[in-house]
């Protein structure tokens, strides 16, 4: 099924659409100015695959409804879209600071459309807001450099957030983040908002052009869509704010563009833009962003790139068996987890004998002692450097790498899951979480 701008408009102005199932005020879509009051149509905001309506709750608040437009997408995209929510609001997500994104619901029986019920997702209508783009300008435009400066930490913040999290975007750009007037950012657009315990969607979106690897798969969504986006974003707030007064060619009239196009990031060897930010005090990062996009990948370029979370560092195997070393007592815990743990020193450190022989029992079918040493190959190979992440991340990215079934691996081979298995080889394993999931998060240590 096709959806039209003007059905929708058409149905909004007769009343086709469920005031109760949206919690909204019948009547009360904001209207545009027109010449005459009868001609006046519903205020709306156009995107590539959907429009935003806004009306009111009987509370006084506001309300962005947001209809799709062009092919009506099919069940499967809207329960993703619940899922998305479900994760979004349940209170385990809000564990980690400021959450930047903004909620949602999806509205099954939203509007009525040449006699068929469309959905709807509905969020809260951000009036204070403006685009990234828009605030950027207006500041530099000002003279504001303190303002920007406080863009540029509440971006960092934001990769801070989705480093820490299991959450990633896939379209950050100037006109998917929004800035009210203190400074606080929210992340929109939840079609392209993953969650790594959900289905990545069919890539439809390869991001905006002036934020986007020139090099992204369109076959599927890379980890960590976020870095180079925020890595860019953060790199021309941080210049405008370096030359405050100066004359400089940004975007006027792009909510998407404000410095950087796809042009510098297609050849930024030869970019202008590139070379005069290095000429002027950002040689580290335009290097960084350079060598970034000239890989042919974005896992590639990811390595490359500088992550907005240092982590204290666990020691390595060395240090630890110094006889000095540091008690782990000692280690401060990041903001609402409750311990750093080692798994226990009676677990054995290489794989299990157990392990090293096939077709024991019936079960033995598909798990091997090979598979068991290619999940840990993968795992030293990819993530001993110490570095703290989610457990699940990691399991996620070995199992993509390999094509290996951990959890069906691990039970054939009489273990629990993932965590087993990295107890049960000869990783230096350290775990970090909350007393409800102690393992939460893995570091494996440099050997």
């Amino acid at each position: 099924m096709q959806i039209e701008l003007t059905s929708l408009i058409t149905s909004i102005k007769d009343g086709d659409y469920d005031s109760h199932s949206l919690q909204i005020i019948p009547g009360s879509f904001e209207i545009s100015n027109g010449a005459f009051a009868e001609m006046s149509n519903p205020r709306y905001s156009r995107g590539a695959s959907g429009v935003v309506f806004f009306a009111e709750t009987p509370n006084g608040n506001s309300l962005a409804i947001r209809f799709p437009l062009g092919d009506l997408p099919d069940s499967e995209y809207w329960d993703r879209m619940k899922s998305i929510s479900n994760i979004q609001s349940a209170k385990s997500n809000n564990s980690w600071g400021e959450n930047p994104l903004v909620p949602f619901e999806v509205v099954e029986h939203a509007i009525m459309v040449d006699g068929q019920w469309i959905p709807a997702i509905v969020m809260p209508n951000l009036k204070d807001c403006k685009t990234l783009g828009d605030r950027v300008k207006e500041y530099y435009r000002l003279g504001m450099r303190e303002k920007l400066l406080e863009i540029s930490e509440a971006l960092t913040n934001l990769g801070r957030f989705l480093e820490r999290t299991e959450w990633d975007h896939g379209d950050i750009s100037p006109g998917n983040i929004m800035v009210s007037s203190n400074g606080e950012i929210s992340l929109i657009d939840p079609d392209t908002l993953r969650h790594s315990r959900i289905r990545d969607p069919p890539v439809r979106e390869m991001g905006h052009p002036c934020c986007s690897h020139p090099r992204r798969s369109s076959r599927e969504m890379e980890e960590d869509l976020f870095l180079i986006p925020l890595r860019l974003l953060i790199l021309q707030v941080d210049y405008l704010s370096s030359i405050i007064g100066q004359t400089c060619p940004i975007y006027p009239d792009d909510d998407d563009e404000i410095l950087i196009s796809d042009r510098d990031l297609k050849d930024p060897n030869s970019s202008e833009l590139f070379q005069k930010m290095a000429e002027e005090g950002f040689q580290v990062s335009v290097e960084q962003i350079t060598r970034a996009c000239s890989c042919d990948s974005i896992p590639g370029a990811n390595k490359i790139l500088s992550r907005f979370i240092v982590e204290n560092p666990i020691p390595n195997r060395h240090v630890l068996n110094t006889r000095n070393r540091r008690s782990l007592t000692t280690f401060k815990p990041r903001p609402n987890q409750t311990n750093l743990t080692r798994r226990s020193g009676d677990m054995p450190l290489t794989i299990p004998g157990s392990l090293s022989k096939a077709g024991n029992g019936t079960n033995s079918t598909s798990a091997t002692p090979r598979d068991i040493e290619r999940v840990v190959s993968e795992a030293r190979l990819r993530f001993a450097d110490g570095q703290v992440r989610h457990t699940s991340k990691v399991a996620k990215r070995i199992k993509k790498a390999t094509g290996i079934d951990l959890k069906e691996t691990a039970r054939l081979e009489g273990m629990s899951g993932f965590v087993d298995i990295l107890n049960n080889s000869s990783l230096d394993v350290y775990f970090e979480g909350r007393q409800e999931n102690p393992h939460e998060k893995v570091a494996i240590l440099p050997q």
